[in-house]
């Protein structure tokens, strides 16, 4: 496999899996702030996944 198939394997797979255990925590934000930075939000996610990934 390539590195390219390894993240987009990774990414569905964080996002599936994570999701049901995101969802308090993501309506909280969005009731308190009123709007969630989605592309920074996934960029963190990413970022704190990878290490995962190579070690």
């Amino acid at each position: 496999m390539d590195l390219k198939e390894i993240l987009m394997a990774s990414i569905v797979l964080f996002g599936v899996i994570n999701i049901i255990g995101s969802i308090p925590i993501i309506v909280a934000l969005r009731e308190k702030v009123g709007y969630i930075l989605y592309e920074k939000t996934v960029l963190v996610a990413v970022l704190i996944m990878l290490p995962f990934l190579f070690f």
